[in-house]
């Protein structure tokens, strides 16, 4: 990194695998923090080619699942406090200036973490409602005071100990390059989500087969006003729907072949 500070202020840490495309527009976003830290899965393309040329801390690490690959690349940065971003997000210019002029002053010792505001651009479009729109994330932590947890598909951080306040500014966020890059990760998550909820104890029901989806699209496209988000709103409710809807079909799956590969 191109910082002259003796101590380490800031640390960004992102985990990534096959993210080339993307990459740039990431690291550009937090190219002015002092340290980067890059933990990669296996990439077969340039990203971490990509990664060296904007830092020296690219490790490459075994995938562990999100928990597990987020906690270690929070215990491999040396920053006072520790920011994590995805590689399918930037930080806007006025989220940078907020985190520096938080960053600048004394902050109080019962205050050990930040909470940053998501906006989401879905297929080119800024999505206002569907239940996507303003999505508030633990993101910035004190240094040993924050922790993932979750199972594999829903991760989050939290604060171990003190609380967190909220920053001004917003991360952008781009999660499906396309309509195919969707469904992919729909077919990836919808195992995962099946194979979790088995574990837990859940079981097939018919009922779950045929309500919880067209459940999810009223709740996306009706209460969440996904409407107001014109086409765009009728893919995420379809788009929602068709999750859950495969999520309890490799259930049964599952539950008929006695293993959880989903």
């Amino acid at each position: 990194m191109a910082s002259s500070k003796s101590t380490i202020c800031l640390s960004v840490y992102i985990i990534t695998k096959n993210e080339a495309d993307r990459m740039i527009r990431c690291l550009e976003s937090v190219f002015w923090a002092d340290e980067i830290v890059v933990v990669d899965s296996g990439s077969t393309d340039d990203t971490v080619k990509i990664a060296k040329t904007y830092t020296d801390k690219v490790f490459n690490r075994k995938w562990k699942g999100f928990v597990k690959q987020k906690n270690e690349a929070l215990e491999l940065t040396s920053g006072d406090w520790a920011l994590n971003i995805d590689s399918d997000e930037i930080v806007s210019e006025e989220l940078r200036h907020s985190i520096e002029e938080a960053l600048n002053i004394d902050i109080p010792d019962g205050i050990n973490g930040f909470i940053i505001t998501r906006k989401v651009n879905y297929l080119g479009k800024w999505i206002y409602h569907s239940g996507w729109y303003l999505e508030h994330k633990l993101r910035l932590t004190r240094k040993g005071k924050g922790k993932w947890i979750g199972d594999e598909v829903h991760e989050r951080l939290e604060v171990t100990g003190g609380r967190a306040e909220k920053l001004e500014g917003v991360l952008y966020h781009t999660p499906y390059r396309s309509i195919s890059d969707h469904l992919k990760i729909i077919d990836r998550y919808s195992t995962i989500g099946a194979r979790t909820l088995y574990k837990s104890g859940g079981r097939f029901r018919l009922l779950d087969l045929l309500i919880r989806p067209p459940l999810r699209f009223f709740k996306m496209f009706v209460l969440k006003l996904g409407f107001l988000d014109g086409v765009h709103g009728i893919i995420l409710g379809i788009m929602g729907a068709y999750y859950v809807f495969l999520k309890y079909a490799k259930l049964w799956k599952i539950e008929n072949e006695g293993n959880c590969d989903g």
